[in-house]
Protein backbone atom coordinates (compact mmCIF):
# COMPACT_ATOMS: atom_id res chain seq x y z
CA UNK A 1 0.00 0.00 0.00
CA UNK A 2 2.76 2.41 0.65
CA UNK A 3 4.17 1.76 -2.85
CA UNK A 4 0.66 3.41 -3.95
CA UNK A 5 -0.48 6.21 -1.30
CA UNK A 6 1.90 9.51 -0.02
CA UNK A 7 3.54 8.84 3.27
CA UNK A 8 1.18 11.66 4.87
CA UNK A 9 -2.42 9.27 3.83
CA UNK A 10 -0.35 6.47 5.20
CA UNK A 11 -0.24 7.94 8.79
CA UNK A 12 -3.48 9.82 8.84
CA UNK A 13 -4.85 6.41 8.14
CA UNK A 14 -2.92 4.73 10.99
CA UNK A 15 -3.79 7.23 13.00
CA UNK A 16 -7.34 5.81 13.56
CA UNK A 17 -6.58 2.46 13.60
CA UNK A 18 -6.97 0.59 16.50
CA UNK A 19 -3.73 -0.71 18.74
CA UNK A 20 -3.76 -4.23 17.57
CA UNK A 21 -3.73 -3.86 14.18
CA UNK A 22 -0.90 -1.38 14.46
CA UNK A 23 0.25 -4.05 16.36
CA UNK A 24 0.23 -6.21 13.74
CA UNK A 25 1.00 -4.37 11.20
CA UNK A 26 4.59 -3.67 12.45
CA UNK A 27 5.31 -7.49 11.57
CA UNK A 28 4.13 -6.72 7.77
CA UNK A 29 7.18 -4.24 6.50
CA UNK A 30 10.36 -2.82 7.71
CA UNK A 31 9.19 0.48 6.98
CA UNK A 32 5.76 0.40 8.45
CA UNK A 33 7.81 -0.89 11.82
CA UNK A 34 9.91 1.81 11.87
CA UNK A 35 6.78 4.18 11.10
CA UNK A 36 4.53 3.32 13.63
CA UNK A 37 6.98 2.83 16.02
CA UNK A 38 8.53 6.33 15.70
CA UNK A 39 8.50 9.00 18.63
CA UNK A 40 6.56 11.07 15.93
CA UNK A 41 3.92 8.96 15.26
CA UNK A 42 3.20 7.69 18.46
CA UNK A 43 2.85 11.30 19.17
CA UNK A 44 0.36 12.26 16.71
CA UNK A 45 -1.44 8.63 17.85
CA UNK A 46 -1.91 10.09 21.15
CA UNK A 47 -3.44 13.30 20.37
CA UNK A 48 -5.74 11.53 18.86
CA UNK A 49 -6.88 9.70 21.52
CA UNK A 50 -8.85 12.75 22.90
CA UNK A 51 -11.82 11.38 20.83
CA UNK A 52 -11.73 8.18 21.81
CA UNK A 53 -14.09 6.56 24.03
CA UNK A 54 -12.35 4.84 27.05
CA UNK A 55 -12.74 1.42 28.02
CA UNK A 56 -12.58 -0.14 31.78
CA UNK A 57 -9.77 -1.79 33.24
CA UNK A 58 -10.10 -4.49 35.46
CA UNK A 59 -7.16 -5.33 37.96
CA UNK A 60 -8.07 -8.55 39.94
CA UNK A 61 -5.70 -8.07 42.98
CA UNK A 62 -4.75 -11.60 43.67
CA UNK A 63 -3.84 -11.60 47.60
CA UNK A 64 -0.14 -12.98 47.46
CA UNK A 65 0.16 -13.46 44.13
CA UNK A 66 0.58 -11.52 40.37
CA UNK A 67 -2.32 -9.19 39.57
CA UNK A 68 -4.10 -10.11 36.58
CA UNK A 69 -6.09 -7.03 34.08
CA UNK A 70 -8.45 -7.23 31.88
CA UNK A 71 -9.57 -4.89 29.06
CA UNK A 72 -13.62 -3.96 28.64
CA UNK A 73 -16.32 -2.55 26.56
CA UNK A 74 -18.82 -0.42 28.54
CA UNK A 75 -21.57 -2.83 27.71
CA UNK A 76 -19.34 -6.08 27.93
CA UNK A 77 -18.13 -5.89 31.70
CA UNK A 78 -17.94 -9.75 33.58
CA UNK A 79 -20.94 -9.44 35.10
CA UNK A 80 -22.43 -12.75 36.26
CA UNK A 81 -25.14 -13.07 34.49
CA UNK A 82 -23.18 -12.52 31.12
CA UNK A 83 -20.54 -14.44 29.66
CA UNK A 84 -17.95 -13.17 31.91
CA UNK A 85 -14.24 -13.00 31.08
CA UNK A 86 -15.11 -15.48 27.80
CA UNK A 87 -12.95 -13.85 25.09
CA UNK A 88 -11.35 -11.45 27.05
CA UNK A 89 -7.40 -11.51 26.86
CA UNK A 90 -6.06 -11.39 30.40
CA UNK A 91 -2.69 -10.40 31.13
CA UNK A 92 -0.72 -10.92 34.74
CA UNK A 93 1.13 -8.83 35.99
CA UNK A 94 5.09 -9.97 37.05
CA UNK A 95 5.18 -7.95 40.68
CA UNK A 96 2.86 -8.84 43.48
CA UNK A 97 1.37 -5.76 45.85
CA UNK A 98 1.49 -2.82 43.18
CA UNK A 99 -1.54 -0.05 43.26
CA UNK A 100 -2.22 2.13 40.02
CA UNK A 101 -1.29 5.51 41.17
CA UNK A 102 -2.67 6.93 37.87
CA UNK A 103 -3.72 6.26 34.20
CA UNK A 104 -3.13 8.58 31.13
CA UNK A 105 -2.90 8.01 27.37
CA UNK A 106 -3.06 4.20 28.04
CA UNK A 107 0.00 4.49 30.67
CA UNK A 108 -0.42 3.14 34.19
CA UNK A 109 1.70 4.63 37.04
CA UNK A 110 2.11 1.53 39.13
CA UNK A 111 3.54 1.50 42.59
CA UNK A 112 4.13 -0.55 45.49
CA UNK A 113 4.79 -0.16 49.26
CA UNK A 114 8.65 0.42 48.69
CA UNK A 115 7.96 2.96 46.65
CA UNK A 116 9.28 1.43 43.22
CA UNK A 117 7.65 3.16 40.51
CA UNK A 118 6.98 2.29 36.72
CA UNK A 119 4.96 2.90 33.56
CA UNK A 120 3.06 0.17 32.22
CA UNK A 121 1.57 0.59 29.00
CA UNK A 122 -1.69 -3.14 29.33
CA UNK A 123 -2.15 -2.38 25.64
CA UNK A 124 1.72 -3.25 23.98
CA UNK A 125 2.60 -5.08 27.42
CA UNK A 126 5.67 -2.80 27.78
CA UNK A 127 7.35 -0.95 31.32
CA UNK A 128 9.96 1.43 31.83
CA UNK A 129 10.98 1.49 35.35
CA UNK A 130 11.13 4.78 37.48
CA UNK A 131 14.54 5.55 39.37
CA UNK A 132 14.41 5.18 43.15
CA UNK A 133 12.48 8.13 45.07
CA UNK A 134 15.02 10.07 47.22
CA UNK A 135 12.65 8.93 49.84
CA UNK A 136 13.47 5.69 49.93
CA UNK A 137 9.98 3.87 51.40
CA UNK A 138 6.61 4.88 50.99
CA UNK A 139 4.66 5.87 53.88
CA UNK A 140 0.98 6.03 55.03
CA UNK A 141 1.33 9.94 54.95
CA UNK A 142 2.60 10.10 51.36
CA UNK A 143 0.04 10.44 47.91
CA UNK A 144 1.13 10.09 44.66
CA UNK A 145 0.03 11.23 40.92
CA UNK A 146 0.34 10.81 37.44
CA UNK A 147 -0.47 12.96 34.31
CA UNK A 148 0.53 14.18 30.89
CA UNK A 149 2.40 17.62 30.38
CA UNK A 150 1.46 18.42 26.76
CA UNK A 151 2.88 22.04 26.54
CA UNK A 152 6.36 20.02 27.23
CA UNK A 153 5.34 16.73 25.87
CA UNK A 154 6.08 14.81 28.86
CA UNK A 155 4.93 12.75 31.65
CA UNK A 156 5.51 13.28 35.30
CA UNK A 157 4.71 11.65 38.41
CA UNK A 158 3.98 13.75 41.68
CA UNK A 159 4.17 12.62 45.00
CA UNK A 160 3.81 14.91 48.36
CA UNK A 161 4.79 13.41 51.93
CA UNK A 162 2.69 15.47 54.42
CA UNK A 163 3.16 15.91 57.91
CA UNK A 164 4.40 18.44 60.49
CA UNK A 165 6.04 19.43 56.30
CA UNK A 166 4.76 18.97 53.49
CA UNK A 167 7.92 17.52 50.71
CA UNK A 168 6.84 17.35 47.84
CA UNK A 169 8.93 15.90 44.38
CA UNK A 170 8.08 15.46 41.03
CA UNK A 171 9.33 13.45 38.31
CA UNK A 172 9.83 14.03 34.87
CA UNK A 173 10.08 11.06 32.19
CA UNK A 174 12.31 13.76 29.79
CA UNK A 175 15.02 14.01 32.70
CA UNK A 176 14.28 10.40 33.86
CA UNK A 177 14.86 12.46 37.49
CA UNK A 178 13.13 13.52 40.77
CA UNK A 179 12.90 17.22 41.65
CA UNK A 180 11.96 18.90 44.99
CA UNK A 181 9.40 21.66 44.32
CA UNK A 182 7.84 24.00 46.26
CA UNK A 183 5.04 23.17 48.78
CA UNK A 184 1.98 24.98 48.38
CA UNK A 185 1.01 27.99 50.81
CA UNK A 186 -0.64 27.04 53.72
CA UNK A 187 -0.89 23.68 55.26
CA UNK A 188 -2.50 20.42 54.06
CA UNK A 189 -3.07 16.95 55.87
CA UNK A 190 -4.55 13.81 55.62
CA UNK A 191 -4.45 13.59 51.83
CA UNK A 192 -7.11 11.50 50.27
CA UNK A 193 -4.87 8.56 48.89
CA UNK A 194 -4.06 9.08 45.17
CA UNK A 195 -5.18 11.60 42.93
CA UNK A 196 -7.62 12.11 40.45
CA UNK A 197 -6.22 13.47 36.94
CA UNK A 198 -8.74 15.79 34.63
CA UNK A 199 -6.40 17.27 31.38
CA UNK A 200 -3.10 18.87 33.10
CA UNK A 201 -4.43 18.84 36.51
CA UNK A 202 -4.13 17.04 39.39
CA UNK A 203 -6.79 16.92 42.29
CA UNK A 204 -6.54 15.58 45.82
CA UNK A 205 -9.11 16.27 48.37
CA UNK A 206 -7.70 17.02 51.82
CA UNK A 207 -7.98 19.02 55.37
CA UNK A 208 -6.93 22.06 55.83
CA UNK A 209 -6.70 21.91 59.70
CA UNK A 210 -4.70 19.31 61.75
CA UNK A 211 -7.70 19.19 64.65
CA UNK A 212 -11.05 19.63 62.47
CA UNK A 213 -11.26 17.53 59.50
CA UNK A 214 -12.57 19.97 56.86
CA UNK A 215 -12.44 19.11 53.30
CA UNK A 216 -10.77 21.00 50.62
CA UNK A 217 -9.84 20.47 47.11
CA UNK A 218 -6.14 20.89 46.79
CA UNK A 219 -5.10 21.39 42.91
CA UNK A 220 -1.56 20.92 41.05
CA UNK A 221 -0.93 21.86 37.80
CA UNK A 222 1.53 19.65 35.65
CA UNK A 223 2.57 22.51 33.47
CA UNK A 224 3.17 25.54 35.92
CA UNK A 225 4.06 23.43 38.75
CA UNK A 226 1.71 25.52 40.53
CA UNK A 227 -0.40 24.34 43.88
CA UNK A 228 -4.03 25.52 44.14
CA UNK A 229 -7.42 24.74 45.88
CA UNK A 230 -11.06 24.88 45.40
CA UNK A 231 -13.94 24.66 47.53
CA UNK A 232 -16.25 21.55 47.80
CA UNK A 233 -19.84 22.12 47.01
CA UNK A 234 -21.93 23.85 49.88
CA UNK A 235 -22.38 22.79 52.61
CA UNK A 236 -19.10 21.85 54.06
CA UNK A 237 -17.93 18.27 53.99
CA UNK A 238 -16.05 17.06 56.85
CA UNK A 239 -14.16 13.58 57.07
CA UNK A 240 -15.93 12.19 60.32
CA UNK A 241 -16.91 9.02 58.79
CA UNK A 242 -13.21 7.89 57.76
CA UNK A 243 -10.38 6.64 59.70
CA UNK A 244 -7.77 9.49 59.91
CA UNK A 245 -10.80 11.42 61.93
CA UNK A 246 -11.17 12.03 65.78
CA UNK A 247 -13.72 13.74 66.66
CA UNK A 248 -17.43 12.22 66.53
CA UNK A 249 -20.17 14.70 64.97
CA UNK A 250 -24.09 14.13 65.09
CA UNK A 251 -25.61 11.84 62.38
CA UNK A 252 -26.65 12.69 59.60
CA UNK A 253 -23.37 14.87 58.34
CA UNK A 254 -21.93 15.43 55.06
CA UNK A 255 -19.10 12.77 54.49
CA UNK A 256 -16.88 13.23 51.39
CA UNK A 257 -16.62 10.03 49.18
CA UNK A 258 -15.37 10.16 45.78
CA UNK A 259 -13.40 12.77 43.32
CA UNK A 260 -14.47 11.80 39.52
CA UNK A 261 -15.34 13.38 36.15
CA UNK A 262 -18.38 13.76 34.31
CA UNK A 263 -18.08 15.21 30.46
CA UNK A 264 -15.03 16.08 31.29
CA UNK A 265 -15.90 17.97 34.33
CA UNK A 266 -14.66 17.67 38.06
CA UNK A 267 -16.86 15.74 39.80
CA UNK A 268 -17.37 14.65 43.97
CA UNK A 269 -19.73 12.44 45.84
CA UNK A 270 -21.02 12.45 48.86
CA UNK A 271 -22.88 11.15 51.69
CA UNK A 272 -25.30 12.34 53.95
CA UNK A 273 -26.35 9.78 56.10
CA UNK A 274 -26.91 6.65 53.60
CA UNK A 275 -28.20 9.29 50.63
CA UNK A 276 -25.18 9.39 47.80
CA UNK A 277 -25.13 13.30 45.89
CA UNK A 278 -23.25 13.42 43.00
CA UNK A 279 -22.20 17.33 42.53
CA UNK A 280 -20.39 18.21 39.07
CA UNK A 281 -18.58 21.17 39.11
CA UNK A 282 -19.36 23.20 35.59
CA UNK A 283 -18.35 25.86 33.45
CA UNK A 284 -20.63 28.88 32.38
CA UNK A 285 -20.25 31.18 29.23
CA UNK A 286 -18.57 34.05 31.46
CA UNK A 287 -15.54 31.19 32.32
CA UNK A 288 -17.19 31.51 35.75
CA UNK A 289 -17.45 27.76 37.36
CA UNK A 290 -19.99 26.52 39.90
CA UNK A 291 -21.10 22.97 41.76
CA UNK A 292 -24.46 21.70 40.76
CA UNK A 293 -26.03 19.14 41.94
CA UNK A 294 -26.21 15.88 39.21
CA UNK A 295 -27.61 13.04 40.97
CA UNK A 296 -29.14 12.23 44.45
CA UNK A 297 -29.25 8.33 45.46
CA UNK A 298 -32.18 7.65 47.51
CA UNK A 299 -31.04 5.28 50.76
CA UNK A 300 -29.36 3.24 47.47
CA UNK A 301 -28.54 -0.61 48.68
CA UNK A 302 -25.27 -0.85 48.49
CA UNK A 303 -22.23 0.87 49.52
CA UNK A 304 -20.80 3.82 47.12
CA UNK A 305 -17.19 3.29 45.58
CA UNK A 306 -15.77 4.87 43.19
CA UNK A 307 -17.00 6.63 40.03
CA UNK A 308 -16.31 5.96 36.58
CA UNK A 309 -17.46 7.20 32.74
CA UNK A 310 -16.37 5.40 30.26
CA UNK A 311 -18.33 7.18 27.69
CA UNK A 312 -20.45 10.40 27.07
CA UNK A 313 -23.81 8.74 26.60
CA UNK A 314 -25.01 10.25 29.68
CA UNK A 315 -24.16 6.60 31.68
CA UNK A 316 -21.83 7.08 35.18
CA UNK A 317 -20.66 3.69 36.60
CA UNK A 318 -20.13 3.98 40.29
CA UNK A 319 -18.12 0.84 41.51
CA UNK A 320 -19.54 -0.05 44.54
CA UNK A 321 -17.81 -1.83 47.37
CA UNK A 322 -18.75 -4.97 48.73
CA UNK A 323 -21.62 -4.67 51.34
CA UNK A 324 -20.07 -8.01 53.59
CA UNK A 325 -23.80 -8.71 55.48
CA UNK A 326 -24.55 -10.02 51.66
CA UNK A 327 -22.14 -11.80 49.72
CA UNK A 328 -19.89 -9.60 49.96
CA UNK A 329 -19.47 -8.99 45.89
CA UNK A 330 -18.19 -6.40 43.89
CA UNK A 331 -21.06 -4.46 42.32
CA UNK A 332 -21.47 -2.01 39.31
CA UNK A 333 -24.64 0.76 39.17
CA UNK A 334 -25.40 2.20 35.93
CA UNK A 335 -26.65 6.03 36.85
CA UNK A 336 -28.90 6.60 33.84
CA UNK A 337 -30.66 2.86 33.71
CA UNK A 338 -30.25 2.31 37.53
CA UNK A 339 -29.15 -1.19 36.92
CA UNK A 340 -26.82 -2.77 39.78
CA UNK A 341 -24.77 -6.19 38.58
CA UNK A 342 -22.87 -8.32 40.13
CA UNK A 343 -19.41 -8.48 38.21
CA UNK A 344 -17.36 -11.97 38.68
CA UNK A 345 -13.94 -11.93 39.96
CA UNK A 346 -11.22 -13.76 37.75
CA UNK A 347 -10.50 -16.18 40.40
CA UNK A 348 -11.86 -16.88 43.33
CA UNK A 349 -9.56 -14.99 45.84
CA UNK A 350 -8.93 -12.21 44.81
CA UNK A 351 -9.98 -7.55 45.08
CA UNK A 352 -11.37 -6.02 41.96
CA UNK A 353 -10.35 -2.50 41.41
CA UNK A 354 -11.72 -0.70 38.22
CA UNK A 355 -10.39 2.44 36.18
CA UNK A 356 -11.34 4.05 33.21
CA UNK A 357 -8.62 3.41 29.74
CA UNK A 358 -7.97 4.09 26.55
CA UNK A 359 -6.00 2.06 24.95
CA UNK A 360 -2.45 3.44 22.90
CA UNK A 361 0.87 2.60 21.32
CA UNK A 362 2.25 5.12 24.12
CA UNK A 363 5.87 2.91 25.33
CA UNK A 364 6.47 1.41 22.08
CA UNK A 365 9.70 2.50 21.12
CA UNK A 366 10.46 2.66 24.89
CA UNK A 367 11.26 0.09 27.89
CA UNK A 368 11.09 -3.49 28.21
CA UNK A 369 8.27 -6.08 27.30
CA UNK A 370 6.24 -7.28 30.45
CA UNK A 371 3.03 -9.11 30.94
CA UNK A 372 1.82 -12.51 30.35
CA UNK A 373 -1.41 -13.16 28.43
CA UNK A 374 -3.40 -15.72 30.39
CA UNK A 375 -6.67 -17.75 29.66
CA UNK A 376 -9.66 -17.62 31.77
CA UNK A 377 -11.34 -20.70 33.32
CA UNK A 378 -14.84 -21.16 34.76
Amino acid sequence: MSDYLPHELVVKIFTKLPVKSLLRFRSLSKSWCALISSPDFIRKYTLGLVQTSQKVLIMNNVMGGKDIYTLHEEDRLPLSSGEGYQGVTAVEYPRVEVQIAGSCNGILCLVDMALRMCLWNFSVRRQVMIPKHPLRSRSSNMTVGFGFDRIANDYKIMTIHYGDTLRPYIYTRMTATWTPIAPPAGMFYHLRCNSYLIDATLYWVASDSPNIPRCIIMTFDLTSHVFGTIPLPEPSFDLSSHVFSTIPLPEPCWAFEQLGEFNGALAVMCTKGKDPWIWVKKTESNHVSSWSVFLKLESPQFIVGQLLQPTFNGDLLIHTYPDFQSDGDDRVYNTRTGGLSRLLRFIVYCNIRMNTYVESIELLDKGTPCGETIKWSE
